[in-house]
């Protein structure tokens, strides 16, 4: 579990104190003149600022501040390209962990050649900024490959961030997009909570969804757009098939990275009968 930042809210106390103290002057204070009144004003308009825009200047200028000095940090003779992808990391607000991609194959005995490819995708997001951030994902699929949209899921700590859309609401979405070849489904949005805050709160997404593909098909997945820690792919496939991930299997059927993929990065995988 995360430590509370017990200074912070101890500031923030000191600072609903002093702006009280302010108004405590103001209301009972002028038996002892003008300059006690004064004294008050001063006192709640300090606690109001201590509140609302010192915050936002300390947090603009500790932004201001990484940008200026990343350059040194990560080694000034590096690329413009290479350094602006180290600035955004050290800046990122939310990061995603628990990455878990499963993959589980049937063939359609219907149609030689073909299988049906049930994916489910469960991962946990953190707000790690001091802000609450909105948070709402897209899922695309070419519609080649006959999607089904089976659940979006959201199991959270926070009551305002639960939901769940099922295969009604999803299919709903999609007959706006009958006439395009990419079609896709919307998580709801929801507010992502700081996660240093008193709460801790937690949220646990999960996707289901099926596609018809050849029975010989690399399937690419685009991770979300923060980095990521930890991504596991695990598959469940008849004997008759062999299965890749994007490197040696780590386990019976799993493939566990625990690194960092900064966002937007791509996992492949691979399926195919067996070669005789």
């Amino acid at each position: 579990m995360k430590d509370i930042n017990w200074r912070r809210y101890k500031f923030q106390l000191l600072l609903l104190l002093l702006a009280g103290g302010g108004g405590a002057l103001l209301r009972f204070g002028g038996r002892w003149g003008h300059a006690a009144e004064g004294i008050g004003e001063a006192l709640i308009i300090a606690g109001i600022l201590g509140l609302t825009v010192d915050g936002y200047i300390k947090e603009h200028l500790l932004e201001e501040a990484s940008r200026d000095i990343a350059k040194y940090v990560w080694g000034y003779r590096l690329p413009t390209e290479v350094r602006k992808r180290f600035e955004d990391l050290m800046l990122t607000k939310r990061v995603t962990r628990g990455f878990h991609l499963h993959y589980e194959l049937s063939p359609i005995n219907a149609t030689p050649g073909k299988v049906l490819v049930e994916t489910t995708l469960t991962y946990q997001t953190q707000n790690i900024g001091n802000e609450v951030l909105p948070y709402r994902r897209r899922f695309y699929q070419q519609k080649y490959f006959s999607p089904c949209f089976l659940e979006l899921r959201c199991i959270s700590s926070d009551t305002n961030g639960n939901y769940y859309i099922g295969p009604k609401e999803l299919s709903e979405q999609l007959k706006s997009q009958e006439g395009s070849s990419e079609i896709g489904v919307a998580t709801r949005e929801i507010k992502l909570l700081p996660y240093d805050s008193l709460s801790n709160p937690q949220y646990e997404f999960k996707a289901r969804w099926t596609l018809v593909c050849p029975d010989d098909y690399s399937d690419f997945f685009v991770l979300d757009e923060s980095p990521t820690i930890g991504v596991l792919i695990t598959a469940e496939y008849p004997d008759e098939f062999e299965f890749e991930g994007p490197s040696p299997a780590t386990q019976v059927k799993g493939w566990n990275y625990p690194r960092v993929f900064f966002a937007n990065e791509q996992i492949t995988v691979h399926w195919r009968k067996k070669r005789n």
